[in-house]
């Protein structure tokens, strides 16, 4: 029978690897709105078009996924163990996350903390390219709608 404590064996690379990635997108998307900004000659990142702003999420996601994957993998790979622990299929056992590093690196190199992440790219970029702009959308909506309404309530 699978014990409960495997379910859990992947939450330590999880929760590492999302600040990372988190950050790195948000800094990243800020960056290079602001370099976009500079190079079409705008005064504002708020005056980028659409597509200027789905290129620039699209390259944040990217980064920060490459840069996060390793956890991804490591995740993965302690969840399967703990099914290994339990007897329910075959594979590698590791002992946490730093050995799952180390086991992986050690036996298929290091490139197999990245195996499948060009596949992972065609699902993040797009969905990062997309919240960004939607986040960037909506804000300066509320923003707007916040403005007219301070207006309005000063008069």
């Amino acid at each position: 029978t699978m014990q409960g404590g495997a379910f859990y064996k992947g939450w330590t690379p999880s929760v590492i690897g999302v600040i990372p990635y988190v950050g790195l997108n948000f800094a990243i998307y800020e960056t290079l709105k602001d370099v976009a900004t500079t190079m079409q000659g705008l005064n504002s990142p708020k005056d980028l078009d659409v597509a200027s702003g789905l290129a620039c999420g699209g390259v944040a996601g990217a980064v920060g996924q490459t840069v996060a994957y390793p956890f991804d993998v490591c995740r993965r790979r302690l969840q399967v163990s703990g099914w290994v622990q339990a007897g329910a299929t075959s594979g590698p056992v590791y002992t946490g996350m730093m050995d799952c590093f180390r086991q992986t690196v050690r036996n298929e190199g290091f490139g197999a903390l990245f195996h499948g992440l060009s596949a992972n790219y065609v699902k993040i970029m797009p969905s990062i390219a997309i919240a960004f702009v939607v986040y960037d959308k909506a804000k300066l909506a509320l923003f707007s709608e916040g403005e007219a309404y301070a207006k309005i309530s000063s008069s």
